[in-house]
C-alpha cells in the first residue's frame, strides 16, 4: 500500500468554431475544434524490492488534437462526416502513448423513403496504433496493430401503425458487412486476442408504442 499516493490531476482546454449554412437545395453545419488535455500523476504499477509491486504517481500524458464534424441535409438525404487527429505523449512527453489511435473517422449516409423507411450506411476508420501486448503464443511482443475500415448497414421503419393507438418500429442491422478480419486498436489488454473483433453479424430490434 502506498500511503503517499496522490489524486491524478487533469487540465483541459478547447477552442471551437461552428458555422451553419443553407442553400437552395439543403442546409448544413461544420464544427472545428482544437483541444489539449494534460494529465499529471497518472497511476502506474511499479515494482518494489523483492517480488512485490505497488501503485505510484509515475506518469504524465499530454494529448492535443483537432476534430472536425460536418453535417448536411438535402431533401431525404442526410450526411455526417467527422474526423479527428490527436497526438498523445506519455511521461517525458517525448514518446507516443500506447494503444491510442491518432486518426479516427466516421462517414454516415442515410436516405428516408416516403418519410417512413430509412436506409443508413456507416463507415468507420481507425488508424494503426503502437502497443506492447503479448502475441497469441505469449512469447513475443506486438509493437503495432494495423488500422481498419469497417462498414455497417441499417434499414429501419419506426412508424408501422398497428391501429390508431399503437405503432411498431423495426430495425435490421448488418455489422461489419464485408466480414473484415480486424483488431480494434482502442481496446486495452495484455493479449492481442482481446483486441479481436466480431466478424459479420446481424441484429434485429423491435419496439412498440401504445
Amino acid at each position: 500500500k502506498n500511503k503517499d499516493l496522490q489524486p491524478m490531476t487533469m487540465e483541459s482546454y478547447e477552442i471551437s468554431y461552428i458555422h451553419s449554412f443553407s442553400y437552395t437545395f439543403g442546409r448544413g453545419s461544420n464544427q472545428l475544434v482544437y483541444f489539449q488535455n494534460r494529465a499529471n500523476d497518472i497511476f502506474h504499477e511499479v515494482p518494489t524490492i523483492g517480488e512485490g509491486s505497488l501503485f505510484a504517481n509515475a506518469g504524465k500524458r499530454k494529448v492535443q488534437g483537432i476534430e472536425n464534424s460536418f453535417k448536411a441535409r438535402w431533401k431525404q438525404i442526410n450526411m455526417l462526416f467527422n474526423v479527428s487527429w490527436e497526438q498523445p505523449r506519455d511521461n517525458n512527453l517525448a514518446s507516443d502513448s500506447l494503444n491510442i489511435a491518432k486518426i479516427k473517422a466516421n462517414l454516415l449516409l442515410d436516405y428516408t423513403f416516403s418519410n417512413q423507411m430509412t436506409f443508413a450506411l456507416m463507415n468507420h476508420y481507425v488508424s494503426s496504433v503502437k502497443t506492447d501486448a503479448l502475441d497469441a503464443s505469449g512469447s513475443s511482443i506486438v509493437e503495432k496493430i494495423d488500422g481498419f475500415v469497417e462498414t455497417d448497414i441499417t434499414i429501419s421503419n419506426r412508424n408501422v401503425h398497428l391501429d390508431k393507438n399503437a405503432r411498431m418500429g423495426i430495425e435490421l442491422s448488418i455489422f461489419n458487412v464485408f466480414d473484415v478480419d480486424f483488431y480494434h486498436p482502442q481496446v486495452r489488454s495484455s493479449s492481442p486476442l482481446q483486441y479481436k473483433q466480431n466478424g459479420r453479424s446481424f441484429n434485429m430490434k423491435v419496439t412498440m408504442e401504445y
